[in-house]
């Protein structure tokens, strides 16, 4: 009796169904993930995309960056490249707008001090995408490789710190050099670094003396000759680099109590402005 033979399995041509089911659901959680992610706010997401970038070192060319930590704990990557610090749009309309109002009564500090009531000869002053920058020539504040303030110099230091002074936002005091050789002073300082630093020093320990800007709110920092805002390769553009950078912060402010004028210290330059007690002693702190 022969062997009964078992009849052959139906094929199934239909199995494609399962992986391309599959395949549909990952596609659909795929733009649900997506259309979530652009509901976020904005500047969350640059700020977690660049976080993630400095991770995995992915720096671009040209472009140093530091990684900065908001008050609220949210990491960024912040770039000194020329072409992104005048990017505000990462700034919200409100925070553009109260650190407009601070540049102001900068603005109407210095005024005074100047010739055509227009910044004093060597300052400049803009808003970036990281807050408002001061920026200090060297040619008009020290000497050619040297560190100490110029006594000419103090009363823009003094304006500039009455209102720093009553500002509760941080405040960051940055040397720079160009690349140019010390020569002499090298004994003293023996690189562009260690002179930069002393300049960035010179000029905050004077904001916290003269001015009372309270240290918990000062750094003071150095970056030498390798973040250039213009070329070496010039005199001009030398010059331009060889200055001192303050940074009055967008994103860390503390609250603080309002002022009145006895409460801020008198300027102790050889020509303070003599009107310093009409100065207007608005806070920079969010409300209460």
């Amino acid at each position: 009796m022969g062997r009964k033979h078992k009849p052959e399995e139906h094929v199934n041509h239909e199995r494609w169904l399962v992986s391309y089911a599959d395949f549909i659901t990952l596609l659909f959680a795929f733009f649900v993930v997506m259309y979530s992610i652009s509901e976020l706010d904005k500047r969350k997401m640059v700020n977690v995309a660049e976080a993630v970038q400095f991770a995995f070192g992915q720096k671009g060319e040209d472009k140093s960056q530091f990684l900065y930590v908001h008050e609220e704990g949210g990491p960024s990557v912040m770039s000194e490249q020329e072409g992104d610090k005048n990017d505000t749009s990462l700034v919200s309309a409100e925070e553009q707008q109260e650190l407009q109002g601070l540049i102001d009564r900068i603005k109407k500090v210095l005024s005074p001090l100047s010739r055509n009531n227009a910044l004093p000869e060597g300052v400049e002053l803009e808003l970036t995408s990281k807050g408002i920058l001061i920026r200090l020539l060297q040619v008009n504040f020290f000497d050619p490789g040297g560190a100490m303030l110029r006594p000419e110099t103090l009363p823009i230091l003094d304006a500039i710190g009455s209102r720093l002074a009553l500002t509760g936002r941080f405040v960051t005091v940055q040397g720079h050099t160009d690349n140019t050789f010390l020569g002499n002073n090298r004994a003293r300082y023996p690189s562009n670094w260690e002179l930069a630093a002393m300049r960035s020093v010179s000029v905050g320990k004077y904001f916290h003396e003269a001015t009372e800007v309270p240290p918990d709110r000062l750094t003071v920092s150095t970056l030498g000759e390798f973040h250039p805002i213009d070329s070496n390769d010039t005199l001009e553009g030398r010059v331009r680099n060889r200055r001192i950078d303050i940074l009055i912060e967008a994103f860390k402010i503390k609250k603080m109590e309002k002022k009145s004028p006895e409460d801020v210290k008198p300027a102790v330059g050889p020509d303070a402005p003599a009107n310093l007690e009409q100065l207007d002693t608005t806070t920079d702190s969010p409300p209460e």
